[in-house]
């Protein structure tokens, strides 16, 4: 079996929504959403980084299938980060790569089928 690709890149519309293209082996998509901390992510704990929960699977908000939406404000001084995974009949992709090449492990996996 073909593994699944991570969609790349993730872009931004606007301050609410995130969108990319689609990949041709997924039958659909994830987005993940963690916080980023007053002093950055280089602040937590090497084992702590990332703290990235399932946010939409699918296209549970009904906005589209490679669109996720997201008008929640994180908490003063912080910010969000999003990544995004494919996923199809082979599983999941990966859902980032750190800046050093390593991949964001996927501690909070979307629900499948959604």
């Amino acid at each position: 079996p073909i593994p699944v690709t991570e969609p790349d890149p993730i872009n931004f519309r606007d301050n609410v929504t995130v969108f990319w293209t689609a990949t041709p082996d997924a039958t659909h998509w994830n987005t993940h959403r963690g916080t980023i901390p007053t002093r950055m992510l280089g602040s937590r704990l090497p084992a702590s980084v990332y703290d990235q929960t399932c946010y939409e699977s699918d296209d549970a908000h009904g906005n589209g299938a490679t669109i996720a939406m997201d008008q929640t404000n994180p908490p003063g001084g912080t910010a969000f980060y999003y990544l995004t995974s494919g996923e199809g009949v082979c599983g999941e992709s990966p859902i980032g790569h750190a800046t050093g090449g390593a991949a964001i492990p996927n501690s909070s996996p979307c629900p499948t089928p959604p």
